[in-house]
Formats: structure tokens, C-alpha cells, sequence
């Protein structure tokens, strides 16, 4: 049999021998006492698991001194690891050690006889299975449960990744924010009203530009601009977005009209939204609901107040489909519970780590939007609970079994 080490996913096959391996069946245990006046001997308060060491007795092979010198380099780069690493056996490659080689090991030994003692010292005295346990479910709705099994001798500490794997839907508006131009718009003076729609690079919400709707007539006829788009299924909700702003109070008002194919009427088909403060940009946003099939929905922009003044649109969607948003997914364990209070946007990844305490929106610290605690996971079956506001999302969870 091949005695062998495997530190940091290399093989010391090769590049030394192994004559012994001295590695304790459990870590050191202190126990934890306290004396009480008046009562004989002591009252344990449980043991306290120290970090474990390794020792391995090595020898280096070598046909010449020219050979040697060149193993005793390879080594040197074999040992050398700033922190810990993974540490694996021969004789139980199912499991691993986090292990660093300690300043104890006289590699000064090692190089001038060829031989020595190499000591590794697991500052984590635990092992761990060399593969992770992974569930990956990939559509998770509010209270669905997943069983996931501890197989070791001791809690864990799971990595969850919440995840919103829906595409962004498409945009019917060709031309959200007037970037390059103001295609696919359409401008009307109506009533006898003055006007002009014109790509305005002064002011935007996002971007470089924005469309300018213009009213310069002082009665109360109205201009205006729409875009216009077909091919949508009756009786579904197509939520709209947009963001506007206007010189007066509440001078812009958008709302959907659809137009019957047939006998030429119209039918509004949304909310009318106005745009709020003056001289602030708003978001808007209303859901349009087509009644009948082949027909055409018209998104009317309208200056209707009476006076002279200017209008703004940017960031215009029209979405072809409901967005997936996640809103504060929780993940339960019996009493226990952790919470991300924000929302999961279409792409977005939460990543927790129960081990380093921490929570990520896709690269981004989120700590201080989560309530609960990061809870370990106990030995044998766990029954775990997603709960959602809404939204369909996929997980993925992970961890290491453990033993001492």
C-alpha cells in the first residue's frame, strides 16, 4: 500500500515518503470546572474541544545531491500555505482536515538529513467529508419545505443561496429613454393645442437623455405623446413603469387606452397616474389589462393643464411579462429563522454564510438587512421551510458533514 498525503489538492507522491503517521483518534478535550464553597470536589460545565495536531514522519528519496536539493524545493512549495488548507490521507480520502504546517517543524532538519517530522496543526480540530452535501432546487414557492440530512457527529454551518433565475421580461416601448433619438414615439397637438415632443439631454432621470413634452399654449388643449404596441394575450396584466416630472403640480397624467379594430372606439384599460410635486422626478406604475384580441394599446403621455410649461419621460417599460420580484425570503428551522428584508430582483443572488456571518446581494453587504440568527443545522434529518411575500425562487444549499 501507498502511504501518501494530499495538502491543498496536491499528492506528496513523488515528492517524499511517508515512514509514519501520527494522528489522534480525537482532538484534545479540556474540561470546564468550576468550584463551588462547600460542596466537594467540582461542577463540570462541559469540555472545551483544543486544536488538533498532525505529526508525519517523512523521508526525502534522491539519486544525487543535484536530484536532492531539486525535491528538497518541491517540498518546501508543498508545505508552504499562508493559511490552512485541505488535508487528506490515504487511508480515509473521504475525509478532510482545514491544516497549516506549524513553525514547530524543523524544515532545517528536513533539508540537511533527508528525513524528519512534518507537524500539522488543524487550528479547526474538526473533520469534514471531503464532498459537500448540495440540494439545488430550482423552483421554490412561499412554504415549501426541503429535508436535508446531517450525516456527521456534529452541527454544521450551511451556505444558502437564494436565487431570482427569471430573465428580465422584454420592453414593448422600443425607445425607454430617448438615448439616441425619439423613434417610436408619436406627437399630437390636440384641440387646437402648441406643443412639441424633442429628446432633451439637459435633464434625465437615467442615462443621457430624456423626451421632452412641451406644452406652449395657455388653454387648457391638450399635447401629448404615446407609443403604441399589439401582439399581447387578453385578460393578462402587463405591468408599465416610467419616470416623469413636471414644471407645475401634477402636470403630466399617463394612462392606456385600447383601440377596438373593429368599430374604431376606445377603451382606457389602466389607472390614470399623475406626476406628482413639480420639478421632481416621479415613478409611476399601473398594470394595463387588454379585453379584446387584436387590437392595439395605446400609452397616452398628456400636458392637460392649462398655462405654458414643459414636461419630462424617461425609463419607459412596458414589460411583456409580470417581473419576478423575491420579497423577504426566510429560511426556517424549527424555532430558529433567518431573514433578508429586501427584495431579489430579476437575476439577483442572496448568498448566506452561516459560518462567516455573512450576507450578499449578488457583491454587495446586505447585514444590516437581516433579522434572525445564523443557527447551525443539528445531526440527522432537518426539516427546513422558505417563506416568501412573493415570488418563485431556486436554492441552492450546501454544507460539509463534520466529525471530532
Amino acid at each position: 500500500m501507498k502511504f501518501f498525503l494530499i495538502f491543498g489538492g496536491v499528492s506528496s507522491e513523488g515528492i517524499f515518503k511517508i515512514t509514519e503517521i501520527r494522528r489522534p483518534i480525537l482532538p484534545p478535550l479540556q474540561d470546564i470546572t468550576m468550584k463551588v464553597n462547600g460542596r466537594p470536589g467540582l461542577i463540570s460545565l462541559g469540555q472545551h474541544i483544543d486544536m488538533r495536531v498532525i505529526e508525519v514522519d517523512i523521508v526525502i528519496p534522491s539519486e544525487d545531491r543535484t536530484d536532492f536539493r531539486k525535491k528538497v524545493e518541491e517540498v518546501a512549495d508543498f508545505l508552504y500555505s499562508q493559511d490552512s488548507d485541505t488535508l487528506q490521507f490515504f487511508d480515509d480520502m473521504e475525509r478532510i482536515y482545514f491544516a497549516r504546517v506549524t513553525g514547530d517543524t524543523n524544515i532545517e532538519q528536513v533539508v540537511n538529513m533527508g528525513k524528519g517530522t512534518i507537524t500539522f496543526v488543524c487550528f479547526d480540530p474538526l473533520k469534514y467529508a471531503a464532498e459537500p452535501t448540495i440540494l439545488l432546487d430550482s423552483s421554490v414557492l412561499n412554504n415549501s419545505s426541503f429535508i436535508i440530512r446531517n450525516q456527521g457527529n456534529q452541527p454544521v454551518k450551511p451556505v444558502i443561496a437564494i436565487r431570482n433565475t427569471k430573465p428580465i421580461p422584454g420592453n414593448y416601448c422600443t425607445n425607454p429613454g430617448f438615448e439616441v433619438n425619439k423613434n417610436g414615439w408619436i406627437f399630437q397637438n390636440t384641440g387646437g393645442s402648441t406643443g412639441s415632443l424633442a429628446r432633451d439631454t439637459s435633464t434625465f432621470f437615467k442615462g443621457v437623455a430624456s423626451g421632452k413634452l412641451a406644452k406652449t399654449n395657455t388653454t387648457s388643449a391638450i399635447p401629448r405623446c404615446f407609443f403604441v404596441f399589439s401582439g399581447y394575450q387578453v385578460g393578462k396584466a402587463y405591468p408599465f413603469e416610467a419616470y416623469i416630472k413636471s414644471d407645475v403640480l401634477d402636470g403630466l397624467k399617463v394612462y392606456a387606452e385600447e383601440e377596438d379594430p373593429v368599430n374604431w372606439t376606445y377603451k382606457q384599460v389602466s389607472p390614470t397616474i399623475y406626476s406628482g410635486a413639480a420639478g421632481l422626478w416621479s415613478k409611476i406604475s399601473f398594470d394595463v389589462t387588454p379585453t379584446m384580441n387584436g387590437g392595439k394599446i395605446y400609452i397616452f403621455f398628456e400636458a392637460f393643464k392649462a398655462g405654458a410649461y414643459n414636461t419630462w419621460i424617461d425609463e419607459v417599460y412596458m414589460f411583456t411579462d409580470q417581473m419576478n420580484v423575491i420579497s423577504n425570503p426566510r429560511i426556517e428551522l424549527g424555532n430558529e429563522f433567518i431573514q433578508y428584508t429586501g427584495d431579489l430582483g430579476n437575476g439577483d443572488e442572496l448568498v448566506l454564510d452561516f459560518d462567516k456571518w455573512t450576507a450578499k446581494l449578488n457583491t454587495t453587504n446586505v447585514l444590516k438587512d437581516i433579522t434572525g440568527d445564523f443557527f447551525e443545522v443539528p445531526v440527522g434529518d432537518q426539516s427546513f421551510t422558505f417563506k416568501v411575500k412573493q415570488g418563485d425562487a431556486e436554492i441552492e444549499y450546501m454544507h460539509r458533514n463534520r466529525w471530532l
